[in-house]
């Protein structure tokens, strides 16, 4: 969307005073992101905000669903499909005892399945 009619140079500078006009209402927030403007009290809240603009990339193996975190789709995983994935070799189990046992035995060898 366009608010200045058409001309480019008009929206650049329409979307630099709107994110100039945000930064300063987010003043009391030091870490601001250059590109939407957001404001962040910690520089670890806005690591994680930067993550959002690189576009979802973990995507869910069952059903194709992206994410943007990891942490994302490990909940996905375990709250839609009721499964879990081994932090060591990638393998998917239904959450419970075959996966406990798995995940206290694999070191990512391929022959402890």
């Amino acid at each position: 969307m366009n608010p200045a009619g058409g001309n480019t140079a008009s929206a650049a500078q329409f979307e630099l005073d709107h994110n100039l006009s945000v930064l300063a209402v987010h003043a009391d927030k030091p870490f601001a992101c250059h590109i939407c403007g957001k404001g962040f009290l910690s520089h670890n809240g806005f690591l994680i905000h930067m993550k959002s603009h690189e576009g979802r990339k973990f995507m869910c193996s069952i059903c194709d669903f992206r994410f943007f975190q990891k942490v994302h789709l490990k909940r996905h995983l375990n709250k839609v499909h009721k499964m879990a994935q081994c932090n060591y070799c990638g393998k998917l189990f239904i959450l419970g005892n075959e996966y406990n046992r798995h995940v206290l035995h694999c070191t990512a060898d391929p022959s402890n399945s």
